[in-house]
């Protein structure tokens, strides 16, 4: 089904359990995203779980995309998606990403405070820092 699926449009993605697709589209050119969806519909697309994210770097942008619809269902249009643990945003920064990095890394880190508040050995809490808290912000 997989490769049935990857073989129709060549700017479809497969992770795992998700698929994604991509669209490149040219200035004075159609979408052809809605045709693209609902290919990808007869492999069992749960409308609820797609979101759909536009970037756009034309400062003045002369056109108008109509959402995507997979069957009655129109996709939810966002400004940021995490995929494969990394937060997208629509304007291709990575403040949302490093924002949720660090607030995952402060909740490891009060772990840190609570085992020295309770008078862990400094070298035990140092390999709890190099096993949770290091990995996150690496």
């Amino acid at each position: 089904m997989t490769n049935k699926l990857l073989s129709h449009w060549h700017l479809r993605i497969k992770f795992a359990d998700d698929t994604s697709a991509i669209e490149i589209i040219p200035r004075s050119s159609i979408s052809l995203l809605n045709s693209v969806v609902s290919d990808i519909h007869i492999f069992s697309i749960d409308p609820a779980k797609c979101k759909e994210m536009l970037i756009d770097f034309m400062h003045r942008p002369n056109f108008t995309l109509s959402p995507i619809v997979v069957g009655n269902n129109i996709i939810k249009r966002v400004s940021s998606y995490k995929i494969l643990g990394v937060f997208i945003a629509s304007d291709l920064k990575w403040n949302n990403h490093i924002d949720y990095r660090c607030k995952k890394a402060c909740k490891k880190l009060h772990s840190l405070m609570v085992l020295r508040r309770d008078g862990v050995e400094q070298g035990n809490s140092l390999k709890v820092y190099l096993n949770t808290v290091s990995p996150v912000l690496e």
